[in-house]
Formats: C-alpha cells, sequence, structure tokens
C-alpha cells in the first residue's frame, strides 16, 4: 500500500506539471507554513530549502521536520491553506495533466487507512471540483505521515506501466512537431546563390566547361535532375535551420550549429580525397551523408528531425558558409 505523505503527494503535483523541478515544489508547497516569521528551525532561524533539502524530503530520506508539522496542524496556519493552493499551486498544473494529479492523489487517499467520513470529505471536494480546497486538505493531511522511508523498505513510488511512460514521452515530443519541409521556389532566393554557384562549377568541371549557366540544365539532363534533387535537400535542411531560428528558445540555436559541425567532420574524409572532378567529389560526399549517424546536437534526438534529407541538405549550408568547395583549385 502506498502511503499518502509529503513525498507521494508532491510526486502527484509532479505529474500534473509541464518542467517539473523537485526543489520548486518542495518550496511551492511547504510555502504557506515556512514562509512565516513564527515558523523557525531548531536553531530559531528561517527555513532555508536548497537542493539537498528537497532531495532528502524528495526521497524520503529524511523526516519532515518537527517544527514543520507542528505548524501545519495549527488553526491560523490551516486557515491560509486554501486560499494559498488556489493562488500558487493551482495555477502550477497544465492541462490535461492535471488529471494525472488528481487521479494519483485519489488513489493514494482510497489506499490510506483513515475514518471513512474523513476520505469521504476529501473525494467529495474532488468530485465538486473545488481542486484548491481538496489539495490544500490533502497536503495537510499528507504532511502530518510518516516522511522517511524505513531502511528495510524502498521509497513509495506509485506504480506506472510502460504504456503510460511511452504516452508521457509522446506527449513531452509533441511539443516539438518537425516543422514543413519547405518546397523549393521556381526561382533562385538570394540565399542559395552560393551553393547553386558551387553545383554549377562541379558540373563544368566534370564537362570539362568554362562556366555552366542555369540555361544548360537543359541541355544536360543528368546535371537538371541532379539540380532539382540537390535543392530538394539544401530546402529540407533550411527548414530545420528557419524552424530552430524562429521557434527555439536563443540558447537552442547553437544547436544547429553544433548539427553542422558534427556534419562537417562527417564528411571531411571523403570530401578531401582525389577525384578527377568536382562533380565527383559532390556525388561521393552526398553518398556519404546518407549513412552519416549525427547524435551530438539536441535537434537530431527529436524524431523525425534530422534524417537522410537533412543531413544531405547541411552540406549545401555548409558550402554557403565557405566550409567546403565541389572543385579544388589545386586539382
Amino acid at each position: 500500500m502506498d502511503v499518502l505523505n509529503f513525498s507521494s503527494y508532491a510526486r502527484s503535483i509532479e505529474k500534473g506539471m509541464l518542467n517539473p523541478d523537485h526543489t520548486e515544489i518542495t518550496k511551492l508547497l511547504l510555502g504557506f507554513i515556512v514562509d512565516r516569521h513564527d515558523v523557525t528551525n531548531k536553531y530559531g532561524n528561517p527555513y532555508t530549502i536548497d537542493n539537498g533539502q528537497a532531495h532528502r524530503w524528495w526521497y524520503q530520506k529524511e523526516e519532515i521536520s518537527k517544527n514543520i508539522k507542528k505548524a501545519a496542524g495549527r488553526p491560523d496556519v490551516q486557515a491560509t491553506a486554501n486560499d494559498y493552493f488556489d493562488e500558487n499551486v493551482l495555477n502550477v498544473l497544465s492541462q490535461p495533466k492535471d488529471a494525472d494529479t488528481y487521479a494519483s492523489l485519489r488513489n493514494l487517499i482510497n489506499q490510506q487507512d483513515m475514518a471513512e467520513e474523513t476520505r469521504t470529505n476529501l473525494l467529495q471536494l474532488l468530485s465538486n471540483n473545488e481542486l484548491s480546497e481538496f489539495l490544500a486538505q490533502a497536503f495537510i493531511l499528507a504532511i502530518q505521515k510518516k516522511n522517511k522511508a524505513n531502511k528495510t523498505s524502498p521509497p513509495s513510488v506509485s506504480k506506472i506501466s510502460i504504456s503510460e511512460d511511452v504516452k508521457k514521452l509522446q506527449e513531452l515530443f509533441s511539443h516539438y512537431p518537425k516543422p514543413i519541409t519547405l518546397i523549393p521556389p521556381d526561382a533562385l532566393a538570394e540565399h542559395e546563390m552560393i551553393y547553386v554557384r558551387e553545383l554549377f562549377a562541379a558540373y563544368a568541371d566534370a564537362e570539362g566547361m568554362e562556366a555552366f549557366l542555369k540555361e544548360d540544365l537543359v541541355k544536360y539532363k543528368r546535371y537538371r535532375r541532379d539540380f532539382l534533387y540537390q535543392r530538394k535537400e539544401y530546402y529540407a535542411a533550411e527548414s530545420i535551420r528557419q524552424s530552430v531560428r524562429d521557434t527555439l528558445m536563443p540558447i537552442e540555436y547553437k544547436e544547429f550549429d553544433v548539427l553542422k559541425q558534427e556534419t562537417l567532420s562527417g564528411i571531411m574524409p571523403i570530401h578531401n580525397r582525389y577525384y578527377p572532378n568536382g562533380f565527383e567529389r559532390l556525388s561521393s560526399v552526398m553518398a556519404h551523408a546518407t549513412v552519416l549517424k549525427v547524435n551530438k546536437s539536441l535537434l537530431s534526438q527529436l524524431p523525425g528531425w534530422i534524417g537522410v534529407e537533412e543531413t544531405m541538405g547541411i552540406c549545401h549550408i555548409l558550402v554557403n558558409d565557405g566550409e567546403i568547395r565541389w572543385v579544388d583549385d589545386d586539382e
């Protein structure tokens, strides 16, 4: 049987939050008690809840302080609980995840050895959608219970199934849907000019031409097919780059640079080989990009974000950056 105590209650709250943090949850739940000037630790000082203290309470390595428990039982403290939970705790729960919190607490309450009247009153609050009062009263009850686990028994952890974990992962990844891949426009965009110029240089090198022009694509069907293919790959990578720029936090911009650097490191041994012409180098590098493993960037961990097309397209972005060229002037 799971015990309704501080640890199990806090874990239930965690289930309803998008970005839970154990220390912040601990501070939040105990705020209406420890923030009072007349509630002090055994040395007569205000309580300071740091990561270490939160960890010990969260994982049932330490009992909740006697002074905190004593204060939680005071009528004047309890009188502030409902408003506090309404203004502070209720707001951190996110729909529809909050349903997991209420289901977990309901399950815990039903398992407790308590007066049936107490159980009925608590669950009635939940049924009546009096959520802040339900959370407050359940917490006051939980904090009075023994929190430290016996040495011979593991901490109380609600059992969950693999399907629940998979559902949570899917819900988490749903916040990062793969960007819709951009379609290459008929007219070349300004940001394409460098890599397109390098593609034409590779085609010219293969044919022994002084210069290869866009108009020549009509005559050379092989290169026309290749050119359309390369633009498609470029825009696959450009879709990722623009999405990172437009939707992620500034600190996460670097993840695209990490992806570029890992791709560059992976293709350089192939790029630096001798080739009879630039088109051969282009073809070899692109073939290698299809099997290149990139996993350092967090972007590569997002399902569906980075695949063969994106990795090949990164090569063209590296050309735009001046990191690689298809035609080696020394050859």
